[in-house]
């Protein structure tokens, strides 16, 4: 006979035979299998555990269920498209731009239906190992071992990122000595959305737009550098002639004096004209 209904419905089955009646139980009346010595993890806690965590807790754990009766096949197929599914999803997110709030409801978007579907198909087997003498294994075991899944699956990402961030700054670099600063700038700017807060890239775009002249677009890049490199000579400096251009003569000599102060000759060395000399201080 069909069954008709939910997954969280299902009649218990056993593991071994497919079969539900348990009434010599912990054993299973037709194949006579049994699960005493058997932990399970508990499926009612993989929702909570991918919205706090990540889908890969739950999945650790569902995986680890189906290896404890048997199931080697299904457990590695599991795991193998858990991390493989994850880390397609950590280079995505790596490589986007970054959104404000955009990362944690993708988050749950994609964890909360991960832990609800491994949730009620782990259920049936869960309640058969109990059945059959199963016990509960420890919630905060599978959690340090999820974590260390985690930990796995990020490895790949990060390290195809960093390579893939070395690629791209090699390429600009090579642009910008062949003074193709327009094409240098977008490949600066595309290595900058993944890593915003990387200075020394920001400065060579800075540098790009302010060699084409593009004084607004230079500026906030400038400003961007000094956030972290508060004693950066040539940044003020080039910040400094932006601002004068701009018609902003105060800022500028605030800046020029900055920029005088961590290194006197700054100015000669990137042949630009010092505001704060050309107003005469």
């Amino acid at each position: 006979m069909e069954f008709s209904g939910t997954i969280d419905d299902r009649p218990a089955e056993c593991p071994k035979c497919r079969r539900g009646d348990f009434t010599d139980a912990p054993s299973c009346a037709h194949c006579g299998y049994t699960m005493r010595g058997v932990r399970l993890y508990d499926p009612k806690r993989f929702t909570w555990m991918a919205l706090l965590f990540s889908g890969l807790v739950p999945l650790y754990m569902a995986a680890a269920n189906w290896g404890q009766v048997g199931e080697t096949r299904r457990k590695r197929l599991l795991l193998a498209g858990g991390i493989a599914g994850f880390a397609v999803l950590f280079v995505v997110l790596a490589l986007l731009p970054e959104i404000p709030l955009f990362g944690k409801m993708l988050g749950h978007l994609i964890n909360y239906p991960i832990g609800m579907m491994l949730r009620d198909t782990q259920r049936p087997l869960y309640r058969a190992g109990l059945k059959l003498g199963a016990a509960q294994a420890s919630t905060a075991k599978g959690i340090l071992f999820g974590f260390g899944l985690i930990l796995c699956t990020l490895v790949v990402p990060v390290g195809a990122a960093i390579v893939y961030e070395d690629m791209q700054l090699g390429s600009a670099d090579k642009l910008f000595e062949e003074r193709k600063f327009d094409a240098a700038a977008q490949v600066y700017q595309r290595v900058l959305r993944t890593d915003p807060e990387n200075a020394e890239v920001a400065y060579r775009y800075g540098v790009c737009h302010f060699v084409m002249q593009h004084w607004d677009e230079a500026g906030r890049a400038f400003e961007a550098v000094l956030k972290t490199e508060t004693n950066h000579a040539a940044t003020y400096a080039l910040l400094a002639h932006v601002r004068s251009v701009q018609e902003r003569p105060a800022e500028a000599r605030d800046l020029a004096a900055k920029a005088r102060a961590i290194e006197p000759g700054i100015f000669s060395s990137l042949a630009i004209p010092d505001p704060g000399a050309e107003s005469g201080n």
